[in-house]
């Protein structure tokens, strides 16, 4: 063996070698047997530790059984070990590696025992200080991907972590920050180190690290301007090897912060065209939300969604009951057809497979997917009569209707958790296409009532039906699919004078009423030719009040003496001008003076209801006959102020209600005037709109000239009005004559102007507005609305 000495070792092979270099054929069965006798070892000696086997009871019989009985002081002490066992003590012994190794096999096999993990927490942020970066990461990843939040733990660690985040790898970051992002807790001191490692290490970082790191950042606030550069870079470079999940995180982390980047969204489109065939229906309605939020209208984009979510669907009717869980949630499917339906991508196919799925599970909707899929089809339905699509295509109008039905069933299932908003939104629904679900509709003044804080109301409300229904079976269905879940509460609130701290506390919670909710309300029940008499003291009341400055009030008086002098309208160009010169030093003075006592600011936007909610409330009004004369005068105050807002059909819609009511004030005619003579754009209005608002003011015992508007034959109209009148479209198609009659709306520049070019025009006006007069001259006159005592006394003041 001297000639192997010195060189490297090598089995050789054939001969008699091969059976030299062989191990012993016993040697490794000696080497098993001694490995099984440790673990039989190992075995013996927790079975001795623990109870006696039942096997072996029976065998020995009722002596046996006697021996192992344990003593009082043994089964106190075994007691205390299960208690001390179930409460987690035995983690405060572990090891920074043996907790670490025991929170990632708790998370991996999903284990929600809530003391368990209270115990980890506890445990982490005892030896948070001495455990690697790496470990924390893992133990962060666990705690976020069970969705338990512990702030001593998450403090802690963010401690531990600060000095050392700078040696950790690109993947601890990334885990780091996506712990932190699903938790929802931001950390100052380590969030700025966090966002500068990231920064630091994008570029080493594989394609999903950056798309879910990007994603935890924007669940934890707007991630800084170099940063949000650097991954966006990342993103656009890595975007071939995004995965599904990867790349909807990073749709869904962009349509949270309304990033609209034309370069970064055209890269994830692209990416999306890839992958969108491997996308589940949580993947395909994060997407489709994104790309609604983002307001991309890549129909190509959407329509492949719409068609993957259609395949998901088809094959989610061919499932036997064993794959019930792969089907489409409720919510998914929601986002689905509203992100269609908005981006007018929906196919006809597709929704009605939805709307056959939705009626199918309607038992398995929450409110949000209910209010969703409602308002959504509804919506699609309207578009889908403008279209005019052909018979077989179209959803059909039962169709729509069976599921609205299964709707408002549902939606009397959850009437313990219904808001103003969701009940706005599935009446609006409702009433866009002009379905009447009578439980629904009768509880929507209760439910008004009380979310407004009229208890009252509401109970002699529920009184009164249960005075009148009896126990009849219609009444008990009714009662089975109405709101009633808020009446009954206030009911027993009202009962017994021990509930009013509940009953505080209950108001407090409750959600109320705003304008905007009420209008919306007050429409869809004038589109359903319904009383809403019991809407409008609500809507009224909600209404804020109007802070005026000092300066205005002076304006307003001022432009009320001057149009009181006008007599022609020379005069009334020239007061007009004055009043703008007034308006204009009012406001120079009101900067200059900001910081006196008697400036007021405007109110908040969040208070300050809608132009076009005012409107709706006003429409109401009058279609329902309804006069009060401090929530009207509230009414037209707000719309004097905004008059310069309204657009020409609201604006003639305000005049056409006014003469309806039969009550206007000073101040809005005046607010009115001064836009129609002086506008601040210009207005076009169709005949139509013409011919209503000049009925309006002559049934009101205004004169339309002086509000600029005229009726006139087709021969005086001089050739440059004439071409602004030929673009609309009803005198397009007709056949004017000489002696045809038009109405013509004029500003004071025109009047002045047709004044100088001395035609006819406003002699022939004005005789026709005479024997309009006088052939009304019998019938009712509006009343001017006079202001409140407490309205009085602020002007008087002011």
């Amino acid at each position: 063996m001297k000639f192997l000495k010195g060189a490297p070792f090598v089995a050789p092979h054939g001969g008699p070698w091969g059976a030299l270099w062989r191990p012993p054929r016993g040697l490794g069965h000696h080497i098993q047997r001694q490995r099984a006798s440790t673990v039989s070892f190992f075995k013996e000696h927790r079975e001795l530790a623990g109870p006696p086997p039942a096997a072996a009871l029976a065998v020995d019989g009722p002596a046996a059984a006697a021996r192992c009985v344990p003593t009082a002081a043994a089964a106190a002490e075994d007691a205390t070990d299960v208690s001390a066992a179930a409460d987690g003590h035995y983690v405060a012994t572990m090891t920074p590696f043996v907790l670490t190794r025991s929170i990632l096999k708790a998370a991996r096999n999903q284990q929600r025992d809530l003391k368990l993990w209270a115990a980890f927490a506890r445990r982490g942020a005892a030896i948070a200080a001495s455990m690697p970066g790496e470990d924390l990461s893992r133990i962060l990843s666990a705690f976020g991907s069970m969705g338990l939040r512990h702030p001593s733990f998450l403090s802690a660690a963010a401690a531990a972590l600060a000095p050392q985040l700078h040696l950790l790898s690109p993947a601890a970051v990334c885990r780091v920050a996506q712990a932190y992002g699903q938790l929802l807790c931001v950390h100052p001191a380590l969030q700025q180190q966090l966002q500068r490692e990231v920064a630091r290490k994008a570029a080493t970082m594989t394609a999903n690290q950056v798309a879910f790191t990007f994603a935890s950042l924007a669940r934890l606030g707007a991630p800084p301007g170099p940063l949000l550069r650097v991954l966006r870079r990342e993103l656009i470079v890595k975007r071939d090897a995004l995965s599904p999940g990867a790349l909807v995180v990073s749709l869904h982390a962009a349509g949270v912060l309304q990033l609209q980047d034309g370069k970064l969204l055209a890269a994830l489109c692209a990416a999306l065209c890839r992958l969108v065939g491997s996308l589940d229906s949580k993947g395909l309605a994060l997407t489709a939300n994104a790309l609604t939020r983002l307001q991309v209208r890549n129909q190509f984009v959407l329509q492949l969604l719409v068609a993957s979510a259609r395949r998901l669907l088809l094959l989610q009717q061919q499932q036997h009951k064993q794959h019930q869980h792969k089907r489409m949630q409720p919510r998914d499917l929601a986002m689905l057809v509203h992100a269609a339906v908005a981006a007018e991508a929906a196919s006809p196919s597709f929704i009605k497979a939805a709307a056959n799925a939705a009626t199918r599970r309607m038992q398995a909707y929450d409110l949000q997917a209910l209010c969703l899929v409602a308002a959504s089809l509804t919506k699609y339905f309207r578009q889908q009569q403008q279209r005019k699509q052909q018979q077989e295509e179209r959803l059909t109008q039962e169709e729509l209707f069976k599921l609205l039905e299964k709707a408002g069933e549902r939606a009397g299932q959850l009437a313990s958790q219904l808001t103003p908003l969701a009940v706005c939104c599935l009446v609006d629904a409702f009433a866009a296409v002009g379905f009447r679900y009578g439980p629904l509709l009768f509880h929507v003044p209760r439910h008004v009532a009380y979310c407004c804080g009229d208890e009252e109301a509401a109970a002699v409300t529920g009184a009164e039906d249960a005075g009148k229904g009896g126990t009849t079976p219609e009444n008990a269905a009714d009662t089975e699919t109405a709101l009633i879940a808020t009446a009954a509460a206030a009911e027993a609130a009202a009962d017994t004078a021990e509930a009013g701290s509940a009953a505080e506390a209950a108001d407090d919670s409750v959600k109320r009423y705003s304008v905007c909710q009420l209008a919306i309300l007050l429409r869809a029940f004038r589109r359903l030719d319904m009383n809403a008499c019991a809407l409008l003291p609500y809507a009224l009341a909600a209404l804020p009040p109007v802070e005026r400055q000092p300066q205005e009030l002076q304006e307003q008086k001022l432009q009320t003496q001057q149009h009181a002098e006008q007599q022609d309208t020379q005069s009334a160009a020239r007061n007009v001008e004055e009043a703008d010169v007034a308006a204009a030093a009012g406001t120079a003075a009101t900067g200059t003076a900001a910081t006196g006592p008697a400036v007021t600011e405007e109110p908040s936007g969040a208070s300050r209801p809608l132009l076009h909610s005012l409107v709706w409330i006003l429409e109401s009004a009058a279609a329902n006959s309804f006069v009060d004369r401090q929530g009207l005068f509230l009414l037209y105050e707000h719309l004097a102020m905004r008059a310069g807002e309204l657009p020409p059909h609201a604006l003639a819609a305000v005049w056409d209600c006014v003469a309806r009511l039969g009550v206007f004030t000073s101040q809005l005619v005046q607010a009115l005037q001064r836009q129609m003579l002086i506008p601040q754009e210009v207005r076009c209005f169709s005949q139509q709109q013409l011919q209503r608002m000049r009925q309006a003011m002559l049934g009101l015992g205004l004169s339309p000239g002086e509000f600029g508007l005229i009726r006139v034959p087709w021969g005086l109209v001089p050739q440059w009005q004439q071409q602004q009148l030929m673009l609309q479209s009803e005198l397009k198609q007709q056949e004017l004559r000489e002696s045809s009659r038009v109405y013509v709306y004029l500003t004071l520049k025109q009047q002045q102007r047709l004044k100088e070019d001395g035609t006819e025009l406003l002699e022939a006006a004005a005789a026709d507005e005479a024997e309009e007069v006088a052939i009304r001259a019998n019938d009712f006159k509006g009343v001017l609305l006079r202001p409140p005592i407490s309205y009085s006394a602020c002007e008087s003041t002011c």
